[in-house]
């Protein structure tokens, strides 16, 4: 287990630092300058969707010659259509068709290159299980469907998710996995750095086991709750740090345990890149559903970048990963407890794994990792 002080500004979205003024100005400058305008239109809330699908991508985008790249919610739609002149390529991330439907008009008027970008499987009705389809979300999900429909094709994060899409809906479909921004990898470095020169030659710290997830995903921390529960009572100087989950499972309430079990709300992205450094062991348990092979490796390399290994759940994201020689354990026949064990038993080596995680990461899903794929589809979809 480790300590260690905050590094780095607070995450700031997008629209924090890029008053819309200052967004039609470079929409406006740029064509001027005879660049290429490519503008992500996202919801209200900055999401972590957003955050890796279009945030990331502008950052990287605007690094290309001849390419700028901007950022705008729903409820500024009526700006944006004041600029559909000067833009080039729109990209659409969980907006829906109620909220844009004169614009998507517009901009099939106008010929203009429209593309969707999916980072989960709940995009048509019928990849909805009859679990999900409450009235709310069917209906939610069906305004993404009917939107998408109209784009000229499809941005996706997984391999999984492309040939479902395709099959789908019958259109190109692009795959650019997720990556980590400059400022995320210039924060990790520093945290790696301050782990590694923090090393030391004895075993009998705390060891530190992370869950990270959302409180939608109770069902995965199920999965591993009996067992990390259990390798608890049999290890006083161990401790499971859960952030995001607002539900616990009994099993790890008892009374034996529960003064190791710490729970903190949601964070965002750059406080959580701390938590992830100072655990010995990232969890990524998954339901092994569609749903699951659809998620992409943001916990591994979140966790990876910051010199923390991982123990996942055998989806094919994961195997792939380990199957590259990376340094990583999969879970396999859901036998966690076993595989955790056997990962405390080697906990020295992992200490000497840190600077490799990073390497492995950085080259994986660092800030330039997907640059030339990004130049590749826009000059593509602009013909």
């Amino acid at each position: 287990m480790y300590s260690f002080n905050a590094v780095g500004k607070k995450y700031e979205m997008y629209k924090e630092n890029n008053p819309l003024y200052k967004r039609v100005e470079t929409i406006k400058s740029s064509k001027e300058k005879g660049m290429h305008n490519v503008v992500y239109i996202v919801p209200s809330y900055y999401s972590q969707s957003v955050r890796y699908r279009a945030e990331n991508m502008v950052n990287i985008i605007t690094t290309l010659p001849d390419w700028n790249a901007t950022i705008f919610e729903t409820f500024n739609v009526k700006i944006t259509h004041n600029c559909l002149d000067y833009i080039d390529v729109i990209i659409f991330i969980r907006t829906r068709y109620d909220e844009l439907e004169e614009f998507i008009y517009e901009i099939k008027k106008k010929k203009l290159p429209a593309y969707y970008d999916i980072d989960d499987f709940q995009f048509s009705k019928d990849c909805m299980s009859p679990k999900e389809m409450g009235n709310t979300i069917a209906d939610i999900n069906l305004q993404y469907q009917k939107l998408a429909t109209l784009c000229d094709g499809f941005i996706t994060t997984t391999s999984f998710l492309k040939t479902n899409i395709e099959n789908f809906y019958r259109k190109k479909t692009y795959l650019i996995k997720n990556f980590m921004s400059y400022d995320q990898e210039c924060i990790a470095r520093r945290y790696l750095e301050e782990k590694c020169n923090n090393l030391s030659s004895e075993i009998d710290d705390y060891f530190c086991l992370g869950y990270f997830a959302s409180k939608s995903h109770f069902r995965d921390l199920e999965i591993i709750s009996s067992d990390v529960a259990a390798f608890l009572m049999r290890h006083e100087k161990t401790m499971l740090r859960i952030i995001g989950v607002e539900k616990v499972p009994d099993s790890l309430k008892k009374e034996e345990i529960k003064n190791r079990v710490k729970i903190f709300p949601f964070m965002d992205g750059n406080t959580l890149m701390k938590e992830f450094a100072e655990i010995d062991l990232n969890l990524i348990p998954l339901i092994m559903d569609d749903y699951s092979q659809a998620r992409s490796e943001i916990k591994y390399f979140e966790a990876a970048m910051v010199g923390t290994m991982s123990l996942m759940s055998p989806t094919d994201v994961y195997c792939e990963i380990i199957s590259k020689g990376n340094i990583g354990r999969i879970c396999k026949d859901n036998k966690w407890l076993d595989s955790i064990e056997e990962i405390y038993e080697e906990r020295k080596g992992l200490k000497r794994n840190m600077p490799f995680l990073f390497k492995e990461a950085q080259d994986g899903y660092g800030a330039d990792s997907r640059k030339k794929e990004l130049e590749i589809m826009l000059n593509e979809v602009i013909g």
